[in-house]
């Protein structure tokens, strides 16, 4: 069965792509070989020429970058107090110290202004994160690096495709991690990718993802220093290619929607929304996912008790991200409550998913309230009676005055009902909501997974065959007005 249920996100991967995996199972070679070296040119080319490795996750690149600066024991880490665990894991894991900073309230980046206090004789490097919608100031953050001597470790994993002065993030810099996580700009099922310096480097990331092994001038084997096992497999360095040439039509369907979200989201009392894109601007933003930051002390309700209530209207929401000073972990290393009071807040901040499979109707569900009707009506072979209902539901429902849905429980219909419902729904989006069954249940749980799903105030339910006048669902709800809890009308012949 599939419904209108929002999740927080989805891959999309076409005929194409599952072919070529298709392929690659067949070929006998399917771990790392000729399509994860394919993958790993198309993305030097995509950031200007640098070399990038692929690996099997952004946590492994971040580690192996750690690794690649030589950090561990004794040094510090600086990085920003609102990120994902991914960070200040792979710091503790290396026998680094994290060193925390808060971050700006709007875009969420490194609060740039307090790195320079943070610096200590300790400090080996700085990780700034970037948000969807803004990204770091990475030209004065170099300049601080360089001038007191610091690596810095770029986290892109939200922000494959988001460009600065009409530079690809990856292709300028220091290091750069990419993630390829399903919910990310592009998947290559789980993946990452680290873009390094020059080949010396690239060289020394090919060990420490494969056992730390290197080939001598005989072609035996050696090991000079530990490394893990992070190999990219080739099946998903071919879908992680596909998924790379179709990034910029992945990109203008997030750009689209966000332009959605920004005309259509209002709030009262007001949310933090992010920066709102410079029509004409020279740079892009990838908008992997859009994040709000909940007015908390002006609502009635806690943040769970609103992502719940967006759960039972069928919308997905995540939380990006907790404080991480106020982790377990992070508070062996100093954290507690007041000390970073953005990062702190924005734990407040719910996130929707901008994927390439989303559609502007799925927007308007997002943003749009609660309406007062919803109409339940299960369909089991009624390829000849649909259009006569669709002529006179509709009419009838717009003449009401009252914001309205109309949710159709397909009962694994035989006939064109399913395809008939489709159609419907592209021409009344706004109103129309589909759930499909795979088989027969019966009418009773139609009703019920109408029910489920349902989102008004009051609901009606109606028979497709019409012998229910769908011009008497005014009188029906006049009757509620007048304080009945249940109100029924008789089926006509």
């Amino acid at each position: 069965m599939t419904s209108g249920y929002l999740k927080f996100a989805s891959p999309l991967l076409d005929e194409t792509t599952i072919a070529g995996v298709d392929a690659v199972l067949r070929s006998g070679h399917i771990a790392s070989g000729p399509w994860v070296q394919k993958f790993e040119a198309r993305l030097s080319d995509f950031c200007g020429g640098r070399p990038v490795r692929v690996l099997t996750s952004a946590t492994a690149a971040v580690e192996v970058a750690l690794q690649l600066c030589g950090i561990g024991p004794g040094d510090e880490v600086i990085t920003s107090a609102q990120s994902f665990f991914t960070v200040l894991n792979m710091i503790v894991k290396v026998g680094a110290t994290p060193v925390f900073v808060d971050c700006d309230l709007v875009t969420r980046n490194i609060d740039l202004r307090q790195i320079e206090a943070a610096i200590s004789p300790r400090t080996r490097a700085i990780i700034p994160t970037h948000y969807p919608g803004a990204l770091v100031d990475m030209d004065a953050l170099f300049a601080l690096a360089q001038r007191r001597g610091l690596r810095v470790i770029e986290d892109a994993a939200l922000v494959i495709g988001s460009r600065s002065k009409s530079r690809n993030v990856g292709a300028f810099g220091d290091l750069t991690t990419f993630s390829f996580h399903p919910n990310k700009n592009i998947t290559s099922i789980e993946g990452g990718a680290l873009v390094v310096n020059d080949d010396a480097e690239a060289k020394r990331v090919e060990a420490l993802r494969f056992h730390g092994i290197t080939y001598l001038p005989d072609r035996t084997r050696d090991v000079a220093f530990p490394g893990g096992k992070f190999n990219l497999p080739d099946v998903n360095a071919c879908i992680g290619l596909a998924q790379l040439e179709r990034l910029p039509q992945f990109l203008a369907r997030r750009r689209a929607l966000v332009e959605r979200y920004f005309a259509k989201l209002a709030t009262e009392p007001p949310c933090v929304l992010p920066p709102q894109p410079d029509a004409g601007g020279e740079d892009g933003h990838s908008w992997n996912m859009f994040c709000v930051l909940l007015p908390l002390n002006r609502l009635t309700i806690s943040r769970k008790e609103f992502r719940d209530a967006l759960e039972a209207r069928g919308i997905a929401t995540g939380v990006s991200y907790e404080a991480l000073h106020l982790t377990t972990l992070g508070r062996r290393y100093g954290g507690r409550e007041g000390q970073y009071p953005n990062a702190e807040r924005c734990r407040s901040r719910l996130r929707r998913g901008c994927g390439s499979d989303r559609r502007g109707t799925q927007v308007t569900s997002v943003i749009a309230p609660a309406p007062l009707l919803s109409i339940v009506i299960p369909v089991y072979d009624e390829e000849a009676g649909l259009q006569p209902l669709f002529d006179r539901l509709y009419p009838a429902l717009d003449q009401l005055g009252r914001s309205y849905e109309v949710i159709f429980v397909d009962d694994g219909s035989r006939d064109r009902s399913a395809a008939m419902l489709k159609d419907q729904f592209l021409q009344r989006p706004d109103v129309t909501r589909v759930i499909v069954f795979n088989a027969n249940y019966g009418q009773h749980l139609a009703i019920i997974a109408g029910f489920e799903h349902c989102r008004g105030e009051r609901v009606v339910t109606l028979d497709a065959d019409l012998q229910n006048p769908p011009e008497e669902i005014g009188k029906l709800i006049a009757a509620m007005d007048a304080g009945h809890d249940y109100v029924g009308s008789i089926r006509r012949a």
